[in-house]
């Protein structure tokens, strides 16, 4: 008998295992404990700005705050006035991106330096045309400044 549940137990186990690397493979981050960071190459046109030229920027009335993250993330705490445009969205349908002023100067950020979403979405804005800077530092050091935030929090 515990033999009999010592094998079911490993083959629930198992079963599991491969159910999470399954559904992980498809997503289009992959796995996010091996998908380690690696530099991104961004188009010359987009511009990655530091905290304090991020801070600058969004004092400017030119520019708009983009939040790569997705809706959950974002309506914990955000950098206020930024929209919320997941990645994932514009991947699915990057007609989403074509709601987004063209005049304005958007300015794209994720949760933290380690996230790369920005930069994907950074990359995706400038195909169509608009003027787009990243800030890689994103949510987390925009809070580690101090500065004011929206949301939940």
């Amino acid at each position: 008998m515990i033999k009999t549940l010592l094998k079911e137990t490993i083959l629930v186990m198992g079963l599991s295992l491969v159910f999470a690397a399954g559904s992980y493979a498809v997503r289009p981050h992959g796995f996010p404990q091996v998908n380690r960071p690696t530099a991104i190459k961004l188009p010359e046109s987009v511009t990655t700005l530091d905290a304090k030229q991020a801070k600058a920027a969004h004092e400017c009335e030119h520019n708009l705050f983009v939040d790569s993250r997705n809706s959950f993330d974002f309506d914990l705490g955000h950098i206020p006035g930024a929209i919320n445009i997941p990645l994932d969205e514009a991947i699915t349908d990057d007609s989403v991106l074509d709601t987004l002023p063209k005049q304005k100067r958007l300015v794209v950020y994720c949760s933290n330096i380690k996230c790369q979403w920005a930069e994907k979405l950074a990359s995706l804005l400038d195909k169509k045309g608009y003027t787009t800077y990243v800030f890689p530092g994103g949510y987390k050091e925009w809070t580690k400044q101090g500065w004011a935030t929206e949301g939940a929090q």
